[in-house]
C-alpha cells in the first residue's frame, strides 16, 4: 500500500523524516501547506518517520529516537558521502561507555536503513512532484540528506529544498555548499516569502532577490542575504495536518499511537530579550518575541479539535505570554472545553495563574527549571532561584499539573560542593514532588551565549563533536560550519565526574520514591489546626500543629524571611503574635527540624500539597519577597 497518493494538481511534496515523532504530526509541514494553499498551491506532506517506525516497530522508535542524538543520525549516513565514515563509530561508542545492548541497537538500525530508504522511493509517487521540501528539525538532517540524494538520481528533475533549525545561519550555507543534491537552503524564517519562493521554484524561475536563501548558479552555490525575522504572525493560517492522519490510519500503529497535536502562538523569547541563559541555543536568528492575539490562538485550537477530534494539544512556544495568561486561560475554558495542553513558562507564573492554566486544561509544563542551586542557576543567567523553583513543583502538585524539567549540571563556574549542600535538603525531603526526568550534562550548542562567547564564560571550545567525523567524513574546518553540537574544556580544570555520579543517584532515587508514591506529605486543616502526614523518610510520621504554628506554616506558601513571616502574623492576628512575645523563630526553627520548610539563605518555603486550595493564607502584598524576575542578573 502506498504511504500517499499524489493529489490533483499537486507538483510539491514535503517530506518529514525520522527522527521527528511520530505521534506529532509536523507543525512546520502543516503550516507550510496552509500557507501555499492560501495562493491555490497544492502540497502533499509525507511522513516518512511513520515508514520508519512501522518498519523497525513504534516501541524501537520511540524509545530511540531521543536516546542519542548524534547516533541517531549516524544511522543513515552509509553512503552519504564518498567517504567511508561511518566505520568504527560503534567502537568509538563503547569507548564512550555504550554498553552491548545498546551498540546492537544501532547497528540494528543502521542495517535496517537500506530497506527504509527503498520504502521510501517505492511507496510514493516521485514522477508526480517537481518539488520535494525537508525540514530538518529534531535530528532529521542525514536522513533528509540520504534520501535527497537517492531522489536526485532516480528522478533528476526534482529540486531539492531543505529548511528548518539545522539550516539556520553557517549551517545552512555549509550543507549547501557541500551537498550538491540539495538545490537551495532556506536559512530562517520562511513565512514572508513562501508563497513567491515555491511559485518560482514550479515555474522554474530565478531566485535572485528573495532573502535568507542559498541556491545555485551553473553549479555554484550562492549564498543570498539574510532574512528578517516574521513580524506579523496573525497572517499565518491555521496548520494542515489532513496528510498525517491519513498516513497514520493506514498503519497498524494507529491503533496504539496517542496523538498530539502540535500549535503555534509566539515565536521567540520575551525572557531572553532580557537575559538570554547561556547554554540556550534557541533562536539563532534573534530573541524578539511576537505572539498572536488570544482569539487567535483559540481559534486555531479550536479548528484543529473540530477537524481532527483530537483533545491533546502542544505548544511550540519557546515562552508563553505572562501577559496574556489570565485572558488566555478564561477563554480556552470557555470556548476549547475538555483539552489537555502543554506549554513552555518561566516558574515565576502566579499561584492564580497556575490555577487559572490548569483549569483551561493546560496540564503539562515546562518551566525551565534546570536545576535548584541558586549560584548555579544565576551562573546560567537563568534569573530563578532554587526555592522558588521547589514552589512551583509543590504548585504543580496542588493543582494536577506535570512539570517536565530536566537536572542539568556541568556548568561552568559550578563546584561539586554546590551538589553536596544540596543534596541532603533534598534527599528524601523533597521526594513527595515531582522529579527530574533525567539528569543531564551541559551540551554545548551553536548560539548559545558559551559557544558564542566561551572565554567570557569560562570555557575553550575545542570543535565539533567527534561523531560528525563518523557521519561525513569532512575536515575539521567544515565539521566546525555544519556542527550544531561542540566539545569544549573549562578553563578552570573542573571535571564533573563526582557531580554527574552523586546527582546521577541523587535523581534516580527521587524518580524511584516518586514512582512508588510512598514519599508523602500531605496537609489538613481542621479547624484552627494544621495536620500534617509525612511518609518522605520512609517512616509514616504525623504532626499536628497549634494554632499560632499553624497561622504561622499557612503563611508560608511562597518564600519568606522569618522576619517577614513574623510580621505577617501580627498583621492577621495579634492576638497570636503578643502570645509569641514576638518570638516566631522558635517556632519556625521546630517546624523546619522537622523538614516541613525548604530553606534557602535566609528564606522558607513550605513543603506540605494542601488538600484544599483555601489551605494558604495570602501575604499581606507589602510584605512579599521579590519574585525571581525582578533579581538582577549578571551576564
Amino acid at each position: 500500500m502506498p504511504l500517499l497518493k499524489a493529489s490533483p494538481g499537486a507538483q510539491i511534496l514535503l517530506a518529514c523524516m525520522p527522527w521527528a515523532s511520530t505521534s506529532q504530526p509536523s507543525l512546520a509541514l502543516g503550516l507550510i501547506k496552509a500557507q501555499l494553499a492560501q495562493v491555490g498551491i497544492q502540497a502533499d506532506v509525507a511522513y516518512f518517520n511513520l515508514l520508519l517506525a512501522d518498519l523497525v516497530s513504534p516501541e524501537t522508535y520511540e524509545a530511540t529516537k531521543n536516546r542519542n542524538v548524534m547516533a541517531s543520525e549516524w544511522v543513515f549516513a552509509e553512503r552519504l558521502t564518498e567517504t567511508p565514515a561511518q566505520e568504527g563509530y560503534l567502537t568509538y561508542l563503547a569507548s564512550r561507555g555504550a554498553g552491548t545492548s545498546e551498540l546492537a541497537l544501532w547497528q540494528e538500525l543502521c542495517a535496517a536503513s537500506p530497506k527504509f530508504f527503498e520504502r521510501c522511493l517505492e511507496l510514493v509517487p516521485w514522477e508526480s512532484y517537481r518539488v520535494v521540501g525537508f525540514t530538518t528539525s529534531m535530528m532529521q538532517t542525514v536522513a533528509s540528506l540520504r534520501l535527497a540524494l537517492l531522489i536526485k538520481q532516480r528522478y533528476p528533475h526534482i529540486t531539492i529544498v531543505f529548511g528548518g533549525a539545522n539550516c539556520e545561519g553557517s549551517m545552512g550555507q555549509t550543507l549547501h555548499r557541500l551537498f550538491p543534491q540539495v538545490d537551495v537552503v532556506v536559512r530562517g524564517e520562511v513565512d514572508d516569502i513562501v508563497h513567491e519562493l515555491f511559485r518560482r521554484l514550479l515555474l522554474n524561475a530565478p531566485l535572485e532577490g528573495l532573502p535568507g536563501l542559498c541556491y545555485r548558479q551553473e553549479e555554484r552555490s550562492v549564498v543570498g542575504p539574510p532574512a528578517a525575522l516574521v513580524k506579523d504572525l496573525t497572517k499565518n493560517p491555521v496548520p494542515e495536518y489532513g496528510d498525517y492522519f491519513e498516513q497514520l490510519a493506514r498503519l497498524p500503529m494507529r491503533e496504539t499511537t496517542e496523538v498530539l497535536v502540535m500549535f503555534e502562538s509566539s515565536r521567540g523569547c520575551w525572557w531572553g530579550e532580557r537575559s538570554h541563559c547561556k547554554f540556550c541555543a534557541l533562536n539563532g536568528q534573534g530573541m524578539l518575541y511576537r505572539s498572536k492575539s488570544v482569539e487567535q490562538i483559540v481559534h486555531e485550537l479550536h479548528t484543529l479539535k473540530e477537524r481532527h477530534g483530537i483533545s491533546n494539544f502542544a505548544a511550540a512556544d519557546n515562552i508563553l505570554d505572562k501577559r496574556a495568561i489570565d485572558k488566555l486561560t478564561a477563554a480556552m475554558e470557555a470556548k476549547v472545553p475538555n483539552i489537555q495542553v502543554f506549554y513552555d513558562i518561566r516558574a515565576d507564573v502566579s499561584r492564580q495563574q497556575m490555577r487559572c492554566m490548569a483549569r483551561a486544561g493546560i496540564r503539562e509544563l515546562e518551566a525551565g527549571l534546570e536545576n535548584l542551586s541558586t549560584p548555579i542557576l544565576k551562573s546560567m543567567g537563568k534569573g530563578a532561584t532554587g526555592i522558588h523553583n521547589v514552589r512551583f513543583l509543590r504548585r504543580c502538585s496542588e493543582f494536577g499539573i506535570v512539570p517536565l524539567w530536566n537536572y542539568l549540571y556541568a556548568f561552568p563556574g559550578e563546584k561539586l560542593v554546590h551538589y553536596q549542600e544540596l543534596q541532603p535538603r533534598i534527599d528524601p525531603w523533597l521526594h513527595h514532588l515531582p522529579p527530574p526526568d533525567v539528569a543531564f550534562p551541559l551540551s554545548l550548542q551553536r548560539y548559545a551565549p558559551y559557544h558564542s562567547q566561551p572565554e567570557k564564560n569560562g570555557i575553550e571550545v575545542t570543535g565539533a563533536l567527534d561523531d560528525y567525523k563518523y557521519i561525513y567524513g569532512f575536515k575539521d574546518e567544515d565539521l566546525d560550519e555544519l556542527a550544531y553540537y561542540f566539545k569544549f574544556r573549562y578553563l578552570d580544570g573542573y571535571e564533573p565526574e563526582q557531580t554527574a555520579l552523586l546527582l546521577t543517584h541523587m535523581v534516580s532515587r527521587w524518580q524511584e520514591r516518586s514512582r512508588s508514591g510512598l514519599a508523602q506529605l500531605r496537609a489538613t486543616l481542621q479547624g484552627e489546626e494544621v495536620f500534617l502526614t509525612d511518609t518522605r523518610s520512609g517512616i509514616e510520621r504525623t504532626y499536628r500543629l497549634d494554632p499560632i504554628a499553624s497561622l504561622l506554616y499557612r503563611l508560608g506558601e511562597s518564600p519568606q524571611t522569618a522576619e517577614q513571616l513574623g510580621k505577617a502574623l501580627l498583621r492577621i492576628s495579634p492576638q497570636a503574635y503578643l502570645h509569641l512575645r514576638g518570638n516566631t523563630h522558635a517556632v519556625l526553627e521546630r517546624l523546619e527540624a522537622a523538614h516541613l520548610f525548604f530553606r534557602e539563605g535566609e528564606k522558607l518555603v513550605a513543603l506540605a500539597v494542601p488538600d484544599d486550595e483555601a489551605f494558604w493564607l495570602e501575604m499581606p502584598p507589602r510584605m512579599m519577597a521579590a519574585e525571581p524576575e525582578q533579581l538582577r542578573v549578571t551576564a
